[in-house]
């Protein structure tokens, strides 16, 4: 007998691992998070909630119609497409990693 909200089916023990259908955003989202990107970029910490409201229901209008399930997983979608598109560090020249000399260094050097 199968336990009550468990199917009958028996399986070998292993578990199916649950694989995320990742779908690719349409190219009018793309455009519109590339309008917001700068101020996404520029926006404090405090600012954010704000300002992914107003990306996120300004992409909708774009996005093809999904319940509300999806549209959280599309909200994330625009999350991390944000997060990853930002602007970089610049990364410092390879000189800068090294020691700095002192006098000491290179009176020691000399020797």
């Amino acid at each position: 007998m199968a336990r009550s909200g468990h199917s009958a089916c028996l399986t070998s023990g292993r578990h199916r691992v649950h694989q995320l259908q990742t779908q690719e955003l349409m190219k009018n989202e793309n455009l519109e998070l590339n309008n917001y990107l700068p101020e996404w970029t520029l926006g404090k910490m405090m600012e954010k909630r704000v300002i992914f409201t107003a990306i996120a229901r300004a992409a909708r209008l774009f996005a093809p119609k999904v319940n509300q399930g999806q549209w959280k997983k599309r909200k994330q979608m625009y999350k991390t497409w944000l997060f990853n598109n930002k602007r970089k560090k610049e990364r410092r020249d390879m000189i800068k990693y090294g020691r700095r000399w002192t006098p000491r260094m290179v009176i020691y050097q000399q020797k």
